[in-house]
């Protein structure tokens, strides 16, 4: 009865009421909002800039503005996030909404990937044809396999949904995306991952494969998420209150 007159109530008076994340858990959430593209809402890891990346406040998934990347030399950096840390454990997830605007080109999403010092550990990007790719490190990052999990394809000007998770006890990985149907990718890596120490990057690799199109609401946590804690983050309720304890999120439409 009571969620029914609140309904009536943002009805009557034109509010509008949702749920919202509310990762606690993460490492790092980064929303992308405007004047706050580098700010971390979880933890202490705020992004440094290159370039100019520019808020998108017309077309975004989550809050108000995704952050935009022009494909030229714009893009994040973070050298104390480490998705690795996971005590004795390398175990992660990343999540994050993407809307590529040229998957006719290789481009990075986000990476923890060092050619140049031989510290590979894992990283996402799409090839020239919108296909998803990991490339994952080896024998102390000197090394590294490729990874293309069957049907994890973003097109253009669409935005999708897209999570990746490793386990380390077992080598596991699952990718997730969503771009209006759900999209698994379950696999084992060949060799034990390795434990980079380069920088987190968003939106390049070392300095190239620079992402162009909009990223949103990214989420990074040192542990593994479940099939449906990922989607509930997709969902926007993961972590977030429950209606019948009273609290509600209401916003100005």
């Amino acid at each position: 009865m009571k969620q029914f007159i609140i309904a009536i109530l943002l009805l009557l008076v034109g509010l509008t009421a949702y749920a919202a994340n509310n990762p606690t858990d993460a490492v790092s959430w980064y929303k992308f909002e405007s004047g706050a593209l580098t700010t971390d809402s979880q933890g202490s890891n705020t992004l440094f800039m290159t370039g100019t990346v520019d808020a998108n406040t017309a077309d975004y998934q989550e809050g108000a503005a995704s952050a935009f990347f022009s494909g030229g030399s714009n893009y994040f950096t973070q050298a104390d996030l480490d998705i690795f840390a996971d005590g004795d454990s390398n175990d992660f997830t990343v999540t994050c909404w993407v809307l590529p605007r040229d998957t006719a080109a290789t481009r990075t999403i986000w990476e923890q990937y060092d050619i140049a010092g031989d510290q590979r550990g894992f990283k996402v990007q799409h090839d020239a044809s919108g296909n998803i790719v990991a490339y994952a490190g080896y024998n102390g990052g000197a090394e590294y396999d490729t990874y293309n999990p069957s049907g994890i394809t973003l097109a253009d000007d669409t935005w999708s949904f897209l999570a990746v998770t490793f386990t380390d006890v077992n080598d596991g990985y699952t990718f997730y995306e969503y771009d209006g149907s759900a999209h698994w990718a379950d696999g084992v890596l060949d060799e034990p991952i390795h434990h980079s120490t380069d920088d987190f990057q968003i939106g390049v690799a070392g300095t190239i494969q620079l992402f162009n199109g909009c990223i949103d609401e990214m989420i990074i946590w040192n542990k593994t998420l479940t099939r449906d804690e990922l989607d509930q983050v997709r969902q926007g309720t993961y972590g977030a209150a429950d209606e019948s304890s009273g609290d509600l999120v209401i916003v100005l439409k």
